[in-house]
């Protein structure tokens, strides 16, 4: 299995609030990842965005940096560095076809890295090239305030990219020449292509 990172790199439908920063995928896209206390919404992180009471039911949907990668994304997990104060606010994938469903985050009272796992994909280039994120808020009191900080994904593939080649850095004549057999026979006992 092969796992690729993805980052927030455009706004479809924005409607939360941004704090400090000229769009809302640059405000989640901190160049950090989970277990690494992520930024705030001050220099020199990128910003956040925000939904209060005013904004219950509001949608951030962004689109993701691609990747190139070998067909069959099979799990799409999405991490965000966030404050939810009182409420929750859902997280959705939009697997290049269609929305794969909201599900809900819970958790209340600090700020923390959290994730929601969205499995059973089988995802082609082109549909990793059209993914997007979406967060919707729920927030019902006065003093409701939901923050995010950053944002990712990271896609797991099932398959090898370009072979091994690709990941080892070898040619497959180097392997030939090595083992002494053919290369398609390699692939094939290893599920290689």
């Amino acid at each position: 299995m092969v796992d690729y990172l993805l980052r927030p790199n455009g706004d479809q439908a924005v409607q939360w609030t941004l704090l400090t920063a000229p769009s809302h995928n640059v405000a989640l896209n901190d160049v950090i990842t989970q277990p690494t206390s992520g930024g705030n919404c001050l220099a020199p992180y990128n910003g956040c965005i925000q939904a209060t009471d005013s904004d219950d039911n509001d949608v951030d949907d962004l689109n993701l940096a691609s990747d190139t990668i070998a067909d069959n994304i099979t799990q799409i997990v999405v991490w965000v560095y966030c404050l939810n104060q009182f409420n929750t606010f859902d997280i959705d994938v939009y697997n290049g076809v269609g929305w794969e469903g909201y599900q809900t985050v819970s958790i209340v009272g600090a700020v923390r890295w959290t994730s929601k796992t969205f499995g059973g994909l089988n995802m082609t280039q082109t549909n990793l090239d059209n993914c997007r994120i979406r967060f919707r808020a729920s927030v019902i009191g006065a003093k409701d305030i939901i923050t995010i900080y950053v944002a990712y994904v990271i896609a797991t593939s099932a398959a090898v990219p370009d072979g091994i080649e690709k990941v080892y850095g070898i040619e497959s004549s180097a392997i030939e020449k090595k083992y002494g057999t053919n290369w398609s026979d390699i692939a094939k006992i290893y599920g290689i292509t």
